[in-house]
């Protein structure tokens, strides 16, 4: 982009008007990207802080309650179901 006499043509300022809202949109989908990871990273989080305190009796014992729990449709995703 060149100034012509110090001032900006239309094509320079459409050229800056396209660009920023490119800006504007991906500045969007970054957000709602880091709000998607971090709704996911706080139960890990949880899990993890939970798990440390598990000896090997206890982690043991934590493993066979999620596999009975995954068993139960009401805690399982509905796309990890098996297909009829």
């Amino acid at each position: 982009m060149k100034l012509k006499w110090g001032r900006l043509t239309e094509n320079d300022l459409k050229t800056m008007k396209d660009h920023n809202q490119g800006q504007t949109t991906t500045m969007k989908r970054l957000k709602e990207t880091l709000r998607t990871m971090q709704e996911k990273l706080i139960p890990l989080m949880r899990f993890q802080s939970a798990h440390e305190q598990l000896n090997e009796i206890e982690l043991e014992e934590a493993v066979k309650r999620i596999e009975n729990l995954i068993k139960i449709s009401q805690y399982t995703k509905t796309d990890m179901l098996p297909k009829e």
